[in-house]
């Protein structure tokens, strides 16, 4: 993983900051965190398991609405139905495909 220093200037004031570049392709970012992440697109690396089946993630937000598969849970209700989701997008979904067809 490669970085290097470069000026930023925050409210008049000089900072330095690093910029982390992924060795495999021409990403770069100032949070090492993303970093770690992005590189996990090159490497397979899952260290997240659902502790109910064999499915592995590599970014921990994603287990957490896969469990709910699992689990039944399904935080996300639709306003105009009794229709719930175990994700916000799959609510988005729902709405715009059945209650917003004339729109």
């Amino acid at each position: 993983v490669e970085s290097k220093r470069v000026r930023q200037n925050t409210r008049g004031r000089g900072t330095t900051s690093k910029i982390h570049q992924c060795s495999y392709c021409q990403y770069s970012t100032f949070k090492k965190i993303h970093l770690t992440k992005h590189i996990r697109i090159h490497t397979g690396e899952k260290p997240y398991a659902c502790p109910y089946c064999d499915f592995r993630f590599s970014q921990k937000e994603r287990l957490k609405p896969h469990i709910r598969t699992h689990t039944g849970e399904k935080p996300y209700a639709c306003t105009e139905c009794p229709y719930r989701a175990t994700q916000k997008s799959t609510l988005v979904s729902h709405v715009l495909c059945i209650h917003r067809k004339g729109v």
